[in-house]
């Protein structure tokens, strides 16, 4: 029967040793893993959001959230003073824009990365967002596990849209396009019209305007009219108008040199 030996049992001084040296190894992991935690300033004017938001980032050990703002003005300057690694700012804030404030952060501090919170993107918004530098966007009704999963990964150099978000984004374009193809397509004629129609002139006055028969004004109106789906021309304004077909500063052709009028007539794009 192979023997085998028990080691002899520490001494009292020795296990004391011990476990000052396991103190000092815990706190040394503590001291690393706090150096290492991403320093976050959180931005948003609803307080209990921001604040439970905090709460939970002050739980995990690599994040240690450094403050709260509510405005812009608070936001910029506690970047100064706080020195952040990441800045988690809503949108839309009492006292400006989020996104410019953005902006204006990462023009002074290029190593902040920013976050921006939203509860809807559209292109609009995207397009500003990534000229202003920021890193991506969370939803705010989003889980907490979702949005600790992007504050993670932007630190690792990704881009983040929150799924909800990009849901949502995708919807938004795909209806825009879709409007954008069923928009109806009028002449050069037909926009002179409807221009003039915007600023008021009835089929006589247009005609004279245009210097073009009357019953050929009717059938340019009737033309308008079918193609937005109206039964009146005052219907006929506000349809062009939604569709984004009359703007502000269009002058018909035929009556270049005399008073414009008050909206343009624009040509609808595929």
């Amino acid at each position: 029967m192979t023997g085998y030996q028990r080691d002899a049992p520490a001494t009292a001084p020795e296990a004391a040793d011990a476990a000052d040296a396991a103190d000092a190894a815990d706190a040394a992991d503590a001291a690393d893993a706090a150096a290492k935690a991403a320093r976050i300033l959180i931005v948003d004017d609803h307080r209990s959001f921001a604040e439970l938001l905090a709460f939970a980032l002050n739980f995990e050990d690599d994040f240690d959230c450094v403050g709260c703002a509510t405005s812009c003005t608070e936001a910029l300057a506690l970047t100064e003073t706080l020195t952040p690694d990441l800045v988690v700012m809503d949108v839309h804030l009492p006292d400006g824009d989020g996104v410019s404030t953005a902006g204006l952060i990462r023009e002074r501090h290029p190593d902040v990365i920013v976050l921006l919170l939203t509860a809807f993107v559209d292109p609009d918004l995207f397009s500003r967002a990534a000229a202003a530098g920021a890193k991506g966007f969370l939803a705010k009704d989003g889980s907490l596990k979702d949005i600790l999963a992007a504050l993670r990964g932007v630190r690792s150099g990704s881009v983040i849209i929150a799924n909800d978000l990009l849901i949502d984004l995708t919807r938004r374009a795909d209806v825009a396009r879709e409007e954008r193809r069923s928009m109806p397509v009028l002449t050069s004629r037909e926009h002179d019209v409807l221009a003039l129609l915007g600023q008021g002139h009835d089929v006589r006055s247009m005609a004279r305007t245009l210097e073009i028969r009357v019953s050929t004004c009717q059938g340019h109106v009737k033309s308008l009219r079918d193609k937005l789906g109206a039964r009146t021309q005052l219907e006929a304004v506000v349809a062009a108008s939604r569709a984004g077909l009359l703007t502000a500063h269009y002058e018909p052709a035929a009556s270049r040199g005399r008073a414009g009028p008050r909206y343009v007539a624009r040509q609808a794009h595929g």
